[in-house]
């Protein structure tokens, strides 16, 4: 469970929220804002490479309780979610923001890649 909470740390980890609150991938900027309400915070979500760093889109953050959605735009449009709340998560929490998520397909648990 531990590499499937790292693999949704990254893009998507779950919510305890109910729907109507749930960021989703493939939203607007505008669409966010619609669901939660002005964003608590901005940033540039940018690429570093070795010899240049590429801006890709803002970084807009909400709060809903102690909940916090980190959502990464890219030519316009959510790319990745970051949700965060102290304390534990309980399955049906991670099962929501991967239902919501899913955009009519399946997510399947995969393990660490093996060292080469």
């Amino acid at each position: 469970m531990k590499s499937l909470f790292t693999i949704l740390a990254l893009g998507l980890v779950a919510l305890a929220l109910p729907s109507p609150v749930m960021a989703r991938l493939g939203e607007s900027e505008k669409e966010l804002i619609a669901r939660f309400g002005e964003p608590v915070g901005r940033s540039k979500h940018n690429v570093v490479l070795p010899d240049q760093i590429i801006e890709l889109g803002p970084t807009l953050i909400f709060r809903q309780g102690d909940w916090r959605m980190k959502c990464d735009l890219v030519a316009g449009r959510c790319l990745r979610i970051n949700y965060s709340k102290p304390g534990e998560w309980i399955e049906d929490q991670i099962q929501l923001v991967l239902g919501t998520n899913a955009q009519g397909s399946a997510w399947t648990e995969t393990g660490k890649p093996e060292a080469v």
